[in-house]
């Protein structure tokens, strides 16, 4: 049986091998940690290095060179642009590398057929496929979700009581990074899953949305008009551990989670692996 991949470049074009272009075995899915000691302590971190993938390309005559040309640039120009693509396995899972050579035989058979053994280069070295959650805004009245303004000078704020739900999420870790997108109109919001709070004290309006990455550090709103704007600054402050750690990984399992209703969001937590899973 062929292994199905495809390659999407960062422009979002597409290569499908495994029906017209296919892959053969290959190292893709090989393991290796690198490693040092210190006495009793280990670092390890996933290797990123190279791997070769033998791609094969059989089309019909008519299109050939053509679609064998298509291939082979939009690999080329991420290279260029030094913006990764990413490999995706049937089963959902990514690995993000540059295609940094091609040795191609067979070439001259025909116009439809071409050997491609590709060397691959990972950005990181993680396989990681996405679980989205949504939820909605889950307003009871008009008026859930709003500070009550009461006549009394009270040491806190008076608002609609936290949703209190859960979320389940499958990592092959102990946790999950993940992308938290927050949607407007919004005030100062944020929720917590199992005791944490992610959020920031930062006002959306309808049509705006506020990204806090996990994986890559960032806290940025995004406005209607497509704008982006750095809001590391009024992101929820504290240390790992804290209960306030805007970038702490989401436990793998059941969690709870709370947030007061009063605006929608999307978690996206990512489970990351050494190899996909052959199921």
């Amino acid at each position: 049986m062929l292994d199905e991949l495809t390659y999407i470049s960062a422009t979002g074009e597409v290569a499908t091998f495994g029906s017209g272009a296919y892959a053969n075995e290959s190292d893709l899915r090989d393991i290796e940690w690198s490693y040092s000691a210190s006495g009793k302590r280990w670092k390890l971190r996933r290797s990123r290095s190279q791997r070769t993938v033998p791609l094969r390309l059989c089309v019909p005559d008519a299109g050939g060179y053509e679609e064998r040309d298509r291939i082979v640039s939009l690999m080329e120009r991420d290279c260029m642009a030094q913006t990764p693509g990413r490999f995706v396995t049937a089963n959902g899972y990514e690995l993000e590398c540059f295609v940094v050579g091609h040795s191609f035989t067979k070439y001259l058979l025909r116009p439809g057929y071409l050997r491609d053994d590709a060397t691959v280069q990972p950005t990181d070295g993680a396989w990681v496929r996405g679980e989205s959650h949504s939820y909605e805004p889950k307003l009871d009245d008009p008026n859930q979700g709003e500070f009550l303004d009461l006549p009394y000078d009270l040491p806190y704020d008076l608002s609609s009581p936290p949703k209190a739900t859960e979320i389940t999420v499958e990592a092959t870790g102990e946790d999950a990074p993940f992308l938290l997108r927050i949607f407007g109109p919004a005030v100062n919001p944020y929720i917590k899953v199992a005791g944490n709070a992610y959020g920031a004290k930062a006002t959306l309006a309808e049509g705006d949305r506020l990204e806090i990455d996990g994986r890559a550090k960032t806290v940025t709103l995004i406005t209607a008009a497509g704008d982006s704007i750095d809001a590391f600054d009024q992101r929820t402050r504290g240390s790992k551990g804290s209960g306030s750690y805007v970038f702490e990984r989401v436990p793998r399992g059941v969690s709870s989670l709370e947030w007061d209703g009063s605006f929608g969001f999307n978690l996206i937590t990512y489970d990351e692996r050494s190899t996909p899973p052959w199921s």
